[in-house]
């Protein structure tokens, strides 16, 4: 995979991820049926 195209998946996981105000972070995983270790290998952080 190339930089770039690394980035647009990026761009695509954060818009995904975007949620209305009011919204937790919970709420938003919860909805996409997305766990938070998923979430952290998606984003390249580390979850503990």
């Amino acid at each position: 995979m190339t930089h770039r195209q690394h980035n647009i998946e990026d761009i695509q996981l954060a818009r995904e991820l975007l949620s209305p105000p009011g919204d937790t972070l919970l709420e938003t995983l919860e909805a996409f049926e997305m766990s938070q270790q998923e979430l952290a290998e998606r984003t390249f952080l580390r979850y503990s």
